[in-house]
C-alpha cells in the first residue's frame, strides 16, 4: 500500500499488511457471494416464483437461529482463529455439493438452496467481521471498518457486474462453483492474516445453552445492548418488508432466469458501487463528525422516508427500485460497518457470544416476524397498508436507537472497568456484614484461639468490627503476639477505651501508642507515653506513635499530628498528613506544603486529606494544580471534591495544558528520526504531550457529572492496546469537543507529518526539561563508549538517559523519570577478574552493566553471564538476604550503581519498573530451572 493511499484512507504506519489482507478477504467473500447469491435467487424466482417468500422468511429466521446456535457452540469450544480458518472451507464444500444437486433439477431444492444461501451469507459475514474484530481494536474499528466495508462493497460491485456475463458464459448453475472458489482463496488469505495473531484460549466444559445464556446475560445486563437487541428485531422486519415487494415486482418485470439474474447483477452493481463510494469517502468522515451511533440513527429515518414515499406512489416499481437502492447504499456503505463497530465496545471475552446471540435471536426473531406479517399482509392487506406498517416500525426503531445511543458512553466505561478490575476497595468495615452471619461469627470466635498468630490476628480484626465481642477482644490484649494485641487495642479503642489503661506499659510500642492515643482525653499518663515515642530518634517509633494518634479525635492529638506533619522521615509525614483533617481548616497551610512534598506517599496522603476537608480545601488544591508543582495528586483530589466553585479555573488549566499538548505532539510528528538522539527527543516530546493531555483531561474529569473521564484516564495508562483504544473512544463519545477532540490524536496517532519540524524552536521553551532535550538532540553527537568515553566520569546525564532507555527495567519509564534515575545512579569501573560482589555478602546496590560482561558464579561454577543493558544484584537488594552468588567481571566492566533506598523508591512509585523487574526475575528463575534440569 503506497503512502498516498495510506494517507487517503487513514491507514497508519505498521497497519499496511493487516489492512491489505483484510481488504483482500472481504473483497473475495463479497464478490463470490454476490455472484452466487444472484444465481440462486434468479434460479429460485424464475422457476418457483415469489409466492413462497413470506413463509421462507419465517423458515429463514429459524434456520439462521440454528446456524447461530451452532457457531456459538463452536466458538465456545474451539479457538476463534481455528473457527475462522475452517469456516470458508466448510462453506466452499457446501456450495460445491449444492452445484452437484442442481444437476438433478429437483423443484423443492431451489427453496432449500435459497435458505442455505442466506445462512451461508450470515456465516460469511461473521467470518469477515469476526476476523476484522480480531485484528482491530475499538479505535481501529471505527477508522478502518468503513474501508473494509468498502472493499466488500467493491467486491459486490465486481460480482454484480460479472454475474450476467458469467451466467451467459458458464451457465447460471455454475456460478455456485465460482462462489466456492472465492471462499477457498479467502481461506488462504485468512490463514496468512491470522498467523501472527494470538487469541486467548476458549473456556472448557461450557454447554451450548450456557454459551447462549452468557450472551443473553450480558445483553440483559447492558442498557445499550438491550436497546440494540430490540432495534435489531425491527431492523430485520424493515429489511424484509422492503425486500419482499421489491423481489415480487422485479420478478414480474423480468420473467426469465437470465434476465432476472442480469437485472439483479446490474442493480446490485450500481447500488454496491454507490455504497462503495459512500463507505470510502463518506462513512469515515461521518463517523468522526457525529459518531457511529448517530450514523446508524439515520438508517431508520431513511426507512421512514422510503415507506412514506411508497404510501404516496402506491408502490410503483420505480419507487421500489429507488427506495431499495437507497436502502442498500446506506446499509452497506455506512450502517453495516457502524453496526459492526458497536460490537467492539464489548469486552473481548464476551464479544463472540454476544454477536452470536444478537445475530441468532433478535435478528432471526425479526425475520420470523417479518415473514409472518408479510404472509398475512400479502393476503389481507393492500400495499398502502403494508407501507404504513413499515413507516410505523421505522419510527419506533428510530426512537429505540436514539435511546441506545444515549447508553453508548456508559457501555464504553463499563468495558473499560471490566479491563481494570478493582481488587482493593476502601471499606470502612470490610467485615461488617458478618454481624448477620452467625456461622461466620462462630468461626471467627473459634479462630481467635488458634495456634497460628496470623489466624488469631485476622480473627480479632473481624471480631473488632462486630461491637458485641468485647470478651474475646479483652482477652486478646494479653496475647503473646504483638500484632494480635495491637489489633485488639485498635478495636477496643472504638468501643471501650478505658479498658486500655492496663496496657499503657505494653512491651510493644505500637500497642502502647494505640492505647495512649485512645486515652489522651481521660488518662493523664497517656500523653507521657506518647510523648516519649514522638521524641524518639527512631523513625519507626515515631511512626507507630503517629498512627496511634490517628485513632484519636481529641484536640491534643490534633496538635501533635500537626507537629509531625513536618517530620524528617517521609513515612512519618505521610501518616501525620493523612490524619490532618482532624485539625480542620487550621491544617490547610500544612496540606499546601504536603501536596508538594518530594515523597509521593506524602502527596497521596495530602490529596486524601484535602478531599476529607472538602470545599475549604479547594483553594489549596487548585493552587497546586495551577502552579504545576503537584498536578497529578492535586487533580486526583479535585476529582473527588465539589469542584463547581472552581469550574472556570479548572477549564483554564485544561485549555492551557491542551494547547501545550497539541504543540508538542505536532513537533514530535514532524521530526525526522534518523538517529538515536532524535528518537529520544521525539519520545520526550510525545511523553510531554501526553502528560499535558492527561492533565487537561483530569481537569475536565473534575467537572464531569460521572466517572467516564476517570475511567478513560485509567484506560489510557493501561498496557493493553485494546483498553487504550476503548479509552480514546470513550473520550471521543463523551468529551468536550472543543478541548478533547484535538487531544485524541495525541494518545493514538504518531504518523509522520508531511512538514518537517525543527527542534531549535523549542530550545527556548518554558519547560526546562524540553529545553535540555532539544539542546542535547541538536548538538554534535559523541558516540557512547567511543574515544570520548575513556572513563565513566565522562558519561554525561543525557548519555546515561539514552543508555537507560535500553535497560528492560527502565524501558517503560518516561524520559523525565530516566533523568531522575540517571542523577542518582553512581558510576563504577571494574577490571577483568575483579570480584564485584561475593556470595554471602550483604547486598545494598543494584548494578546496571554499561559495558563488558559479568559472570554469575556459585559453588565455583559460572551459572549465567550478564551483558550490556542487563542488571545484577537485584535479589539481595529486594529481600535483604546475603548475596546468593558471586559477581565477577569478565573483561573491563563499566556499570551504573543504584542503592537499595533509591531502588525501593523507584519500584514503589513507578509500577512500570516493578512489572519489568518481575518479568526479568521470572525469566531468571526459568533460566535456573532449565540449568538445573539435567542434574535431576
Amino acid at each position: 500500500m503506497t503512502k498516498q493511499l495510506a494517507d487517503l484512507f487513514k491507514v497508519r504506519a505498521g497497519e499496511e499488511r493487516t489492512v491489505s489482507l483484510v481488504l483482500a478477504m472481504t473483497f473475495l467473500v463479497a464478490a463470490g457471494g454476490t455472484v452466487g447469491g444472484n444465481a440462486i435467487e434468479a434460479l429460485f424466482f424464475s422457476r418457483q416464483g415469489t409466492s413462497a417468500l413470506p413463509a421462507l422468511y419465517m423458515a429463514l429466521g429459524v434456520s439462521n437461529f440454528i446456524a447461530s446456535l451452532a457457531i456459538t457452540a463452536v466458538l465456545g469450544r474451539v479457538a476463534r482463529v481455528r473457527v475462522y480458518l475452517a469456516l470458508p472451507l466448510v462453506l466452499a464444500t457446501s456450495l460445491a455439493l449444492q452445484r452437484v444437486v442442481l444437476a438433478f433439477d429437483i423443484p423443492w431444492t431451489y427453496a432449500v438452496f435459497w435458505l442455505l444461501m442466506n445462512v451461508e451469507g450470515l456465516l460469511q459475514g461473521m467470518l469477515a467481521w469476526g476476523v476484522a474484530a480480531i485484528v482491530c481494536d475499538t479505535r481501529q474499528a471505527k477508522r478502518l471498518f468503513p474501508l473494509f466495508a468498502a472493499s466488500g462493497i467493491f467486491g459486490g460491485v465486481v460480482g454484480g457486474f460479472l454475474t450476467r456475463p458469467l451466467a451467459e458464459l458458464l451457465g447460471t448453475e455454475n456460478l455456485l462453483a465460482f462462489w466456492s472458489g472465492s471462499l477457498v482463496l479467502a481461506f488462504f488469505v485468512a490463514r496468512t492474516l491470522l498467523s501472527r495473531h494470538v487469541v486467548a484460549p476458549t473456556r472448557a466444559g461450557a454447554s451450548l445453552i450456557q454459551d447462549m445464556q452468557a450472551g443473553y446475560r450480558y445483553v440483559r445486563s447492558s442498557p445499550l445492548w438491550r436497546a440494540v437487541s430490540a432495534a435489531t428485531v425491527l431492523f430485520a422486519v424493515l429489511y424484509f418488508s422492503l425486500t419482499f415487494p421489491f423481489a415480487k415486482a422485479a420478478t414480474r418485470a423480468y420473467p426469465s432466469a437470465e434476465q432476472l439474474a442480469g437485472f439483479f447483477g446490474l442493480f446490485g452493481g450500481a447500488s454496491t458501487g454507490a455504497a462503495f463510494l459512500a463507505s470510502l469517502f463518506v462513512a469515515n468522515r461521518l463517523f468522526a463528525r457525529v459518531g457511529i451511533m448517530a450514523a446508524i440513527l439515520v438508517f431508520p429515518l431513511l426507512y421512514a422516508a422510503g415507506f412514506a414515499s411508497l404510501l404516496v406512489t402506491r408502490t410503483e416499481f420505480a419507487a421500489l427500485v429507488g427506495f431499495r437502492f437507497a436502502q442498500l447504499v446506506y446499509l452497506q456503505g455506512i450502517a453495516s460497518p457502524a453496526y459492526e463497530s458497536v460490537f467492539n465496545v464489548i469486552p473481548r471475552e464476551r464479544r463472540d457470544q454476544v454477536r452470536a446471540f444478537v445475530n441468532g435471536v433478535p435478528d432471526q426473531a425479526g425475520i420470523v416476524i417479518a415473514g409472518a406479517v408479510l404472509l398475512i399482509g400479502d393476503r389481507a392487506l393492500d400495499t398502502s397498508q403494508l407501507a404504513a406498517i413499515g413507516l410505523g416500525a421505522a419510527l419506533v426503531t428510530a426512537y429505540i436507537w436514539w435511546r441506545a445511543s444515549r447508553q453508548y458512553t456508559g457501555a464504553l466505561v463499563r468495558t473499560l472497568r471490566t479491563g481494570q478490575p478493582i481488587v482493593f476497595t476502601g471499606e470502612e468495615e470490610p467485615f461488617g456484614g458478618f454481624r448477620r452471619d452467625g456461622a461466620a461469627v462462630s468461626a471467627a470466635r473459634a479462630a481467635a484461639g488458634d495456634a497460628d498468630p496470623r489466624t488469631r490476628r485476622i480473627a480479632v480484626e473481624v471480631l473488632g468490627q462486630l461491637a458485641d465481642q468485647g470478651d474475646l477482644l479483652v482477652a486478646a490484649l494479653d496475647d503473646t503476639d504483638d500484632d494480635v494485641r495491637r489489633v485488639a487495642a485498635n478495636a477496643i479503642a472504638r468501643y471501650d477505651a478505658p479498658t486500655l489503661r492496663t496496657h499503657l506499659e505494653d512491651d510493644d510500642p505500637a500497642v502502647r501508642a494505640t492505647c495512649a492515643a485512645a486515652l489522651l482525653e481521660i488518662e493523664p499518663r497517656a500523653w507521657a507515653t506518647l510523648d516519649t515515642l514522638l521524641r524518639s530518634d527512631d523513625a519507626e517509633l515515631r511512626l507507630v506513635a503517629v498512627r496511634g494518634l490517628g485513632q484519636s479525635r481529641g484536640s491534643a492529638a490534633a496538635d501533635a499530628i500537626m507537629d509531625l506533619a513536618t517530620d524528617a522521615d517521609g513515612r512519618v509525614r505521610a501518616a501525620a498528613v493523612r490524619s490532618l483533617p482532624a485539625a480542620g481548616p487550621a491544617a490547610l497551610p500544612l496540606l499546601a506544603a504536603a501536596i508538594r512534598d518530594e515523597v509521593r506517599a506524602v502527596r497521596i496522603a495530602a490529596a486524601d486529606a484535602l478531599v476529607k476537608l472538602g470545599t475549604p480545601a479547594l483553594e489549596v488544591t487548585m493552587s497546586a494544580i495551577e502552579d504545576g508543582t503537584a498536578v497529578d495528586d492535586a487533580l486526583d483530589a479535585l476529582r473527588r471534591m465539589p469542584a463547581a466553585a472552581v469550574a472556570g479555573r479548572a477549564r483554564d488549566v485544561a485549555r492551557r495544558r491542551a494547547a501545550l499538548a497539541v504543540r508538542y505532539h505536532a513537533v514530535a510528528r514532524g521530526l525526522r528520526v534518523e538517529e538515536e538522539r532524535a528518537a529520544f527527543a521525539r519520545d520526550a516530546l510525545v511523553r510531554a504531550a501526553r502528560t499535558h493531555g492527561a492533565i487537561a483531561l483530569g481537569a475536565l474529569a473534575a467537572l464531569a457529572p460521572d466517572d467516564a473521564y476517570g475511567a478513560a484516564l485509567t484506560g489510557l495508562r493501561s498496557r493493553d492496546r485494546v483498553q487504550r483504544a476503548n479509552a480514546v473512544e470513550a473520550l471521543d463519545a463523551v468529551g468536550d469537543r472543543e478541548l478533547v477532540r484535538p487531544l485524541l490524536a495525541i494518545f493514538e496517532d504518531l504518523t509522520p507529518a508531511d512538514r518537517a519540524t525543527d527542534l531549535t524552536e523549542l530550545r527556548g521553551d518554558e519547560d526546562e526539561w524540553i529545553r535540555d532535550v532539544c539542546a542535547f538532540a541538536t548538538v554534535r553527537r559523541t558516540p557512547m563508549g567511543g574515544a570520548a568515553m575513556e572513563t565513566l566520569a565522562t558519561l554525561p546525564t543525557m548519555e546515561r538517559i539514552l543508555f537507560l532507555r535500553h535497560v528492560p527495567l527502565f524501558a517503560e519509564l518516561p524520559p523525565g523519570d530516566l533523568k531522575q534515575i540517571a542523577a542518582v545512579a553512581g558510576e563504577q569501573l571494574y577490571e577483568d577478574g575483579t570480584f564485584i560482589a561475593r556470595e554471602g555478602d550483604a547486598g545494598n546496590e543494584l548494578l546496571v552493566i554499561v559495558d563488558g560482561e559479568v559472570g554469575v558464579v556459585t559453588g565455583g561454577a559460572e551459572i549465567a553471564r550478564r551483558r550490556r543493558g542487563e542488571y545484577v544484584g537485584e535479589m539481595a537488594v529486594l529481600d535483604g538476604e546475603p548475596r546468593s552468588a558471586s559477581l565477577v567481571a569478565r573483561g573491563t566492566v563499566r556499570a551504573l550503581r543504584i542503592g537499595r533506598r533509591e531502588l525501593e523508591t523507584i519500584l514503589r512509585e513507578r509500577p512500570e519498573a516493578s512489572h519489568a523487574m518481575l518479568i526479568v526475575l521470572t525469566r531468571r528463575v526459568r533460566e535456573l530451572s532449565r540449568a538445573a534440569a539435567p542434574a535431576r
